[in-house]
């Protein structure tokens, strides 16, 4: 976890406006954010930012086993 930051919160309005997309994994991994969904609720509604919302498929499984694909969501600021 990102301790540069005082809350997930900030860190993941840093990432959009200075790095870019991110994923729930990414949030997971970079901010300890297990509900980014919830952080891009509360930008939208209470902060009126645009984010633009994308579903990506991605590959499940092991380099072993493979299970599929899965679908995530990748967010990012428009602009």
């Amino acid at each position: 976890m990102n301790t540069k930051f005082k809350t997930q919160m900030e860190g993941v309005q840093y990432h959009l406006k200075h790095l870019g997309p991110l994923t729930q994994k990414q949030a997971t991994e970079y901010y300890g954010c297990r509900r980014l969904s919830s952080k891009i609720h509360r930008l939208r509604h209470e902060l009126g930012w645009d984010i633009k919302t994308t579903e990506m498929k991605v590959k499940t499984g092991t380099r072993m086993v493979s299970h599929g694909t899965s679908v995530v969501a990748q967010y990012e600021l428009n602009k």
